[in-house]
């Protein structure tokens, strides 16, 4: 599995690079999109890689965090990556949030393996996978500035932002020819769902046509 990434830089409005980081076997993608201190996102970053590279157990802590198992059945991976970005929340609310709210980060956590890829979100980026058959939506999270017509994107979800983050998650068969995209923009157009293959050229042309003065970033996995 390769990526290759692209910016979108337009207008006066902000929007964070997320930031990536590849785990091999399984070959695992973390996007961490950080909003607030400078360090926040590397912190983050570390947290859930080092969680989901320890043993696949689920400890105290982790069920504390609301990660329900039972006990008589293994932790799934979607079990596991959920408890990962949960320590990240609770290093959000507990220390770089403790005094005052500084911080919060859209995560996403993309698992390939035995032909599927296993995903778990809180808010952006969307996730679109275009097979065969045509381009299937899997992660998508309104942006509450586009429908008030402003210009810079907004986190709507987000861990740090809420005692309990919401999640996106599910797994999917992944084919040889198919391509997964990741978009972090305010809106999509509806040209993008009739793209017979995703190129970024292509793609950062029809974002810049649809949101001529809203930044957006795309990634590429294939």
């Amino acid at each position: 599995m390769n990526f290759t990434e692209r910016s979108l830089v337009v207008g006066k409005g902000f929007q964070p690079k997320p930031s990536l980081k590849v785990i091999q076997d399984p070959w695992t993608l973390i996007v961490v999109n950080a909003w607030g201190q400078a360090d926040v996102g590397e912190k983050i970053t570390e947290i859930i890689s080092e969680s989901l590279t320890q043993p696949s157990v689920v400890d105290d802590d982790t069920t504390k965090l609301g990660v329900e198992v039972s006990p008589k059945l293994e932790p799934t991976v979607l079990d596991q990556m959920k408890g990962a970005i949960l320590k990240a929340h609770d290093y959000l609310l507990k220390e770089a949030n403790a005094e005052e709210w500084t911080s919060m980060a859209e995560v996403s956590l993309l698992r390939f393996e035995n032909h599927s890829v296993q995903w778990v979100s809180v808010g952006k980026p969307h996730i679109f996978m275009r097979t065969s058959s045509g381009i299937e939506p899997m992660n998508y999270t309104p942006d509450p500035n586009w429908h008030q017509r402003q210009s810079a994107p907004l986190a709507l979800q987000a861990i740090g932002l809420d005692q309990s983050p919401f999640f996106h998650g599910g797994v999917m068969s992944v084919q040889k020819h198919d391509q997964i995209i990741l978009v972090s923009a305010g809106a999509v157009p509806t040209a993008f769902y009739l793209q017979d293959s995703f190129d970024l050229s292509k793609v950062a042309n029809l974002f810049a046509e649809f949101l001529p003065k809203t930044p957006a970033w795309f990634c590429l996995l294939e």
